[in-house]
């Protein structure tokens, strides 16, 4: 508890409001109370636990974020290389359908060389050996 004692003279104005703003800014001091602790053996031991205790809890959080941090890192890698398996498989895909177009093209040639053939072979058109077909 605090008294701040004002004049209502004139002459005490200035000195009445000095003593306003004072009690005011004592009015707003905050005490915060601690325990006196004698520095003995025991009570650094408890200081030190407690400190240990702390920094062993901000290790563990540390940690356990380096772990996220490293299955990120794995999921990354294994998107990636999902991707260049899907990429892989989509050109080998693409090569496939290729030669099996080329493939079907020179079946559908043979095809119709045989059919040259087997009319001229029907018709009995002279030597086979001496068609261009054949050559």
């Amino acid at each position: 508890t605090m008294m701040a004692m004002v004049s209502p003279a004139f002459e005490s104005f200035a000195e009445s409001l000095s003593t306003l703003k004072f009690a005011n800014r004592a009015k707003n001091i905050r005490n915060k109370p601690k325990v006196n602790e004698d520095l003995d053996e025991k009570a650094l031991l408890r200081r030190y636990e407690r400190e240990l205790k702390k920094l062993r809890i901000q290790l563990a959080e540390r940690s356990k974020n380096v772990v996220d941090k490293r299955k990120l890192i794995e999921l990354e890698e294994s998107r990636r290389r999902a991707e260049q398996d899907k990429m892989a498989a989509i050109m080998n895909m693409e090569r496939l359908s290729r030669d099996l177009i080329s493939e079907k093209s020179e079946k559908q040639q043979l095809e119709q060389r045989i059919q040259a053939m087997s009319g001229q072979l029907l018709m009995g058109g002279g030597d086979v050996e001496d068609t261009p077909e054949f050559k």
